[in-house]
């Protein structure tokens, strides 16, 4: 198999667009609408393999190469990380250009598992653009919460736990992302809110399209938004029977639990202009 060369790799790096969030629907969504001369692999778990979240009998949620990164034995370790994100680099851009056999137009990589690895990520690609799609976590969770199947987070620590967890992984999700980007130039981080791009898709798009550096007509880009609806599966949709739909309604998300949310994650909220009651 022949490999790219040092010229193709900057080609391609540079084209390289990845798309992350906390929200599954939304970045799916967001993703079809960006086919305009792009593009796309959708990965969902491929920064899980970089750093999974691990937390079981810990008080916080850790990335598994925060965890070892000390140890020089760890394949990831600080000590090789010139190393390895060297190599690191070169695989990701190979194994792309490989399905995708274009260095030309941008590329969308959809990674929806939500680890928070933009730090990896740019320090392996220094040259890419990063879109981080935000949606509120208590409408996020809420979502979650209402299609929980029937038998599950019914003990009030569970739920409390299920809800702490949530939270816990949102706030070091956008820290990271918020963090890195300030180490970066302006232009190869982009942060969309998902609720301005669910009320206005029109001017929000123009602005991702400019940020990827693609030239769009006016009619072009309407026509992706017709054809593009945004489609949640929710509670509501689903063709159960009532009494179970009504079942679902006890999960929904208490004031108290709203408000240690918002209490939570306030701080990445301000930054990220929300308003919080």
């Amino acid at each position: 198999m022949k490999e790219l060369t040092s010229e193709q790799e900057l080609i391609l790096e540079n084209n390289m667009v990845w798309l992350n969030g906390n929200d599954f629907q939304g970045n799916k969504w967001l993703n079809k609408l960006l086919t305009f001369k792009t593009n796309a692999i959708i990965e969902s778990r491929i920064t899980e393999h970089l750093a999974v979240l691990v937390g079981s009998a810990r008080p916080h949620l850790v990335r598994r190469i925060d965890d070892y990164k000390k140890y020089d034995s760890y394949f990831f370790s600080d000590k090789y990380s010139d190393t390895w994100s060297y190599y690191l680099r070169k695989l990701i851009l190979n194994r792309i250009f490989v399905e995708i056999g274009d260095i030309s137009n941008k590329i969308i990589v959809e990674e929806s598992s939500g680890v928070g690895v933009s730090d990896i990520l740019a320090k392996c690609l220094p040259n890419f653009k990063m879109i981080m799609l935000v949606r509120r976590p208590i409408d996020t969770i809420q979502d979650i919460i209402m299609n929980v199947p029937d038998g599950r987070l019914q003990s009030e620590n569970d739920r409390k736990l299920f809800i702490k967890i949530q939270i816990e992984w949102w706030n070091k999700l956008i820290k990271n992302f918020i963090d890195t980007s300030k180490e970066y130039s302006s232009n190869q981080f982009l942060l969309i809110k998902y609720e301005e791009l669910r009320d206005n898709p029109n001017n929000i798009l123009k602005n991702i399209f400019k940020f990827l550096e693609i030239e769009i007509d006016s009619k072009i880009l309407n026509d992706l938004i017709l054809k593009t609806p945004l489609v949640r599966k929710n509670f509501e949709d689903d063709k159960k029977s009532q009494d179970i739909i009504k079942q679902n309604f006890k999960n929904e998300l208490s004031q108290e639990e709203k408000d240690f949310m918002d209490k939570e994650t306030k701080t990445n909220l301000t930054e990220l202009g929300y308003l919080i009651n």
